[in-house]
């Protein structure tokens, strides 16, 4: 659409604005001198139009042969005809021009008057028009792939657009009034011509190239005062037919598809049409559907709410819709495409009730499931302690614990060095719940405890059908259970080279690719890791990666030896004690300086344990753990021998005596007389227990 406000398309005049107030014949002058204006403008002294007088309004006036010196704006209309300049539209000129061939009043931006346009002016902006339309129907033509050529009654050519000369290798201005048959020499748009009868689809060559065409007559009312052939290239064609046989299969599979579905389902378009019925609707309603198409849908629903839907564009979800004596479970879902609703869907999900009910009890069944396998899966992921239980008041234990606090803000990795039974997974747990991350789950893996050629597939999981044995619906593996939150993996001296060699790429690129898998799955975790081995060693072996040392090792925290603290063993005891049995118990001084004097190869593990061996043997009216409720090994190690074969006192030695007596008769009444089962509860071995049975004098 051209800008029909712009001043090249009229000389824009402005004729005489007459004041509210001027005498009417003032205005009879202006009509007569100024014959094609049918309307003059009132307007005030800051050019807002205030109203119009017609040259017919003035007519009837005179004709009753009234005062012509009155003011004009006893006949002013108020209701003007007025646009303003940048709104002017051929459609509004076209629409006034038919309507009356009333002067048109054209105000500025700002709503004042500006001027107004004659029938003649709105004659010339329409003229100008016209002229661009046929200018902008050629170029839409002319950019048209398809050849287009158009012949007269006398079968001459009036119009070949840009790809129909290209085709037919001509110039279209030579070709313009030449007759058909001299372009195109095998047309048959002349028997169209003389027909009337249009030809479609017909294939025939033009040059060295296959068209098809299609031939139409041009008619006006019942006369036939053209022709047009439209054609284009069969290679696209048969493209496009291809494509389009594509298609139509797949809208079969679809149909195939949604008759096999447990869903009933119809599809009524716009005007709710039924465009589709699915078999569970029509086995439904009882009819054919092939009879239900291109009807109604209120013919089968009378009461349906599918035209609302369509209406509002709102859907409607789990609605209960009594049919025929059932209640059916209905969705109403409207169809959009470009925002506009082109239809919508009947979706029936349930033929009655109580499959509803039986569904939503399964569901409720299967969401306490969940629930309880949720919660023992958090169980299980959970950590078990915190930087608390990890007992010790020495300097090294108190720095220990610093650090721990200090590192566990950051997202680094961590590795735990120290000797077997140190406590190295217990400071991880303390290291995840000291975290930013202690809300989520604490995955551990013990790298020696699992086979070799399993561990990858405990690490990064498997797919299904991985490996021979795998599990049918595949494994997630531990690195992706921590995500959001601590993997701590302990003995990671024991990974194999290129189990080594996959962690490091899952530390580098956070992600992991389950074994046997293709697709690698975002990871977000913090690794802790721990060994009692010398990785340094190990590294100038070439048993570990140094890339991956480097990585493990940006934070290093080294859990002392037990023996290195022997300032910590009451704190030790005392802790274990009342854990394992749930009350006060004491140490004696004998037994608390037998428990300093030990190496404690086992460190803290031993430590408990030895704990847990006394507690077995203290009866329920015992509070003091003794020396006879200690191993024999740590005695002897602690006082380098026999204490009663040694240079020690001789109240120890009597003590020792009656302890190791009394000892041997609670453990053989807990075994009930059972000597084997008694050396063993005792830490001894069966020759040692007969000969301590004889010394003491003790029967089975």
């Amino acid at each position: 659409m051209s800008d029909l406000s712009h001043p090249s398309h009229i000389a824009w005049g402005r004729p005489r604005a007459f004041d509210p107030e001027d005498p009417l014949e003032a205005v009879v002058e202006y009509f007569l001198s100024n014959p094609d204006c049918d309307t003059a403008v009132l307007a005030d002294q800051n050019g807002l139009v205030r109203g119009v007088v017609t040259r017919s309004g003035v007519l009837r006036f005179l004709f009753q042969d009234r005062d012509k010196k009155i003011p004009i704006r006893i006949l002013a209309d108020q209701e003007c005809r007025a646009v303003k300049k940048d709104k002017l539209g051929c459609g509004e000129l076209l629409r006034w021009y038919q309507a009356d061939f009333g002067d048109i009043i054209v105000l500025d931006d700002e709503g004042r008057y500006h001027a107004h346009l004659s029938c003649r002016d709105v004659l010339h902006l329409l003229k100008l028009e016209l002229d661009a339309v046929e200018e902008r129907y050629r170029v839409i033509l002319d950019s048209i792939r398809h050849g287009i050529i158009v012949i007269d009654k006398q079968a001459r050519i009036v119009f070949i657009n840009k790809a129909a000369s290209s085709f037919l290798q001509c110039d279209p201005a030579e070709g313009l009034g030449q007759p058909i048959t001299s372009v195109v020499p095998n047309t048959r748009l002349p028997e169209v011509l003389e027909s009337g009868r249009p030809l479609f689809n017909e294939k025939h060559r033009i040059g060295s190239k296959v068209v098809i065409t299609d031939r139409l007559p041009i008619m006006q009312g019942p006369e036939v005062v053209g022709a047009v052939a439209i054609f284009q290239d069969i290679t696209a064609e048969e493209e496009l037919l291809s494509q389009l046989t594509d298609v139509k299969e797949l809208v079969k599979i679809m149909e195939v598809v949604l008759d096999n579905s447990y869903v009933g389902i119809i599809f009524c378009d716009s005007e709710g049409i039924i465009r589709f019925m699915n078999r569970m609707y029509e086995e439904l309603l009882g009819v054919d559907r092939q009879t239900a198409l291109g009807q109604h849908i209120t013919k089968y629903f009378p009461d349906s709410r599918l035209p609302i839907v369509i209406r509002t564009g709102e859907p409607e979800l789990g609605w209960v819709y009594n049919f025929r004596g059932q209640k059916l479970v209905l969705n109403r879902i409207p169809i959009k495409r470009g925002g506009k609703v082109v239809g919508a869907i009947a979706q029936c999900i349930f033929r009655d009730l109580s499959e509803l009910k039986k569904l939503a009890a399964k569901v409720e069944v299967l969401e306490r499931k969940a629930i309880r396998y949720r919660r023992e899966l958090n169980s299980l992921l959970a950590h078990k302690y915190s930087l608390d239980d990890f007992v010790g008041e020495s300097e090294s234990i108190k720095a220990l614990k610093q650090l721990v606090s200090l590192y566990a803000r950051t997202d680094c990795p961590i590795l735990i060095l120290g000797e077997t039974g140190t406590g190295k997974e217990l400071l991880a747990h303390a290291i995840h719940d000291c975290s930013g991350r202690s809300n989520g789950p604490f995955v551990c893996i013990n790298s020696a405890s699992i086979v070799e050629g399993l561990l990858e597939a405990e690490l990064f999981g498997y797919v299904r059908g991985a490996f021979t044995g795998a599990h049918p619906g595949g494994k997630i593996g531990k690195v992706e259970l921590a995500d959001g939150g601590t993997l701590f993996l302990d003995e990671i001296g024991d990974l194999s080279l290129d189990a080594q060699a996959k962690l490091l790429r899952v530390l580098e690129e956070k992600r992991v690719e389950r074994v046997g898998g293709i697709h690698p799955i975002e990871v977000n975790f913090r690794l802790v890791a721990a060994t009692n081995k010398d990785l340094e060693k190990m590294m100038k072996e070439g048993k570990f990666r140094e890339d991956l040392y480097y990585r493990l090792a940006t934070i290093t925290l080294f859990v002392p030896p037990l023996r290195s603290r022997p300032e910590d063993i009451p704190l030790l005891v005392t802790h274990f004690l009342r854990r394992l049995s749930g009350r006060e118990l004491r140490v004696s001084e004998q037994a608390l300086e037998a428990l300093k004097r030990y190496r404690w190869p086992g460190n803290v593990r031993e430590l408990k344990s030895v704990m847990e061996r006394a507690v077995s043997l203290l009866g329920q009216d015992e509070d003091e753990v003794l020396l006879i409720h200690l191993p024999s090994y740590i005695l002897q190690d602690a006082w380098g021998g026999d204490p009663r074969e040694g240079p020690f006192p001789s109240f120890l030695k009597k003590t020792l005596d009656d302890e190791e007596q009394e000892a041997i008769l609670k453990a053989l009444r807990a075994c009930q007389g059972n000597r084997v089962r008694c050396a063993k509860l005792l830490g001894i071995s069966r020759s040692a227990l007969y000969r301590k049975m004889k010394k003491f004098g003790i029967s089975s």
